[in-house]
């Protein structure tokens, strides 16, 4: 059974760029995939409380997606959650730089800037979380 593994693991690598890439295993190894529904459904029965750590999460993952670490991560996510207006804006450029991250590893990411940004602006700012929750999955994968 130790055999069938390593090779299955030899077979289902792929060549990206400067990396190698085993299926079944993260792209990008500082983040996990996270179950949209599940994350919607706790949002909804916790009266949003899990929606905040939901956000947090998204700026932490993106900005380890992007490359920047955890440099002004509070700062970011504290902007993010109580200044208004801000999370337009964090949607509008957080979606671009993703896209920008998902080239170089190879992962194909839509650009959704102007959707998640007219979503966020009509109320339905969860949406847009779950959007952009489904890319950074792509890039977790």
């Amino acid at each position: 059974v130790e055999n069938g593994s390593e090779q299955q693991n030899t077979y289902g690598e792929r060549p990206q760029q400067e990396q190698t890439v085993y299926y079944g295993q993260p792209v990008c190894p500082g983040i996990a995939p996270k179950n949209i529904g599940i994350s919607i459904l706790l949002s909804f029965v916790t009266c949003g409380i899990y929606c905040i750590y939901w956000a947090y999460c998204l700026v932490r993952d993106l900005k380890i997606v992007v490359g920047e670490g955890d440099k002004d991560l509070v700062v970011e996510f504290l902007l993010f959650a109580f200044v208004p207006f801000y999370d337009l804006y964090w949607f509008y450029t957080r979606d671009q730089k993703l896209v920008e991250a998902g080239k170089s590893y190879g992962v194909p990411v839509s650009d959704n800037a102007l959707l998640y940004l007219l979503l966020a602006v009509f109320g339905f700012g969860i949406v847009s979380y779950a959007l952009l929750q489904s890319d950074l999955n792509k890039v977790a994968k």
